[in-house]
């Protein structure tokens, strides 16, 4: 699978003496490997995320590689 990520995040940076907190707009994507087990439940084998958040001291990049269970809950 595959999806784009938009949101805010709140961010401290300490850059020497000169502390930045703000809030801002950020942005990503993810993708991974879901295998199905039972109707509902799937193992996540992995998944690698991108997040970006923009600063003055041009922005905080965020990386992450996991594996999980996903419980699939149908809208009705």
């Amino acid at each position: 699978y595959a999806e784009g990520l938009v949101g805010v995040a709140h961010y401290n940076v300490e850059h020497g003496i000169d502390n930045q907190t703000g809030t801002s707009g950020s942005y990503g994507w993810a993708g991974g490997v879901d295998l199905t087990f039972l109707p509902r439940l799937d193992w996540r084998a992995f998944e690698y995320a991108y997040m970006r958040v923009p600063d003055l001291y041009g922005g905080t990049n965020f990386h992450s590689l996991s594996t999980g269970i996903v419980l699939r809950i149908p809208f009705l």
